[in-house]
């Protein structure tokens, strides 16, 4: 699934929401929340490009996902399968990797004060971080390398459903 593919495929609820409570507040600054909810889907659609790499999936939201979409490539000029799969998985990484920073781009870019701005990439860092330790978890309590207890698994969903 390409990137663009996958963006329009998606429910977008964060942007929405960040949107629907600017609104609700008669926020002034509309170029900054755009700039913020478009930065937030970005970061949104490399998390999970990354999780279908550390998930082995191929499909995403019923469709072949951008590790499919490079495999089929490689295989489709012949090259061997274990090559086609490693093709296809670095692609998704490096995607995921630009759109992390496009977003970090856009959100330094807001028109906003010193402060508001250095608040939101902390938020934004922090929203990285959880994430990133939710996959941990996700993974760990898959191959069985930690035996989750009920609230493991509620903070492990919580952490990767944050973003």
């Amino acid at each position: 699934m390409s990137i663009a593919t996958l963006s329009a495929s998606g429910k977008r609820v964060r942007p929405t929401l960040l949107l629907t409570v600017f609104d609700a507040y008669d926020g002034i600054a509309h170029d900054a929340a755009l700039k913020s909810a478009a930065a937030l889907e970005l970061l949104h659609i490399a998390l999970l490009m990354h999780d279908d790499i550390v998930d082995q999936d191929l499909e995403r939201r019923g469709y072949p996902n951008s590790i499919q979409v490079f495999r089929d490539a490689a295989l489709h000029e012949n090259h061997p399968s274990n090559i086609a799969q490693r093709w296809g998985e670095a692609n998704a990484l490096l995607g995921g990797d630009l759109l992390i920073s496009l977003a970090y781009k856009l959100m330094a870019l807001i028109d906003a004060p010193f402060e508001v701005r250095e608040h939101l990439l902390s938020v934004f860092e922090e929203s990285v971080q959880h994430a990133a330790s939710g996959e941990q978890l996700d993974l760990a309590y898959g191959l069985g390398i930690r035996t989750p207890t009920l609230e493991d698994l509620r903070t492990m969903m919580h952490r990767k459903t944050s973003v």
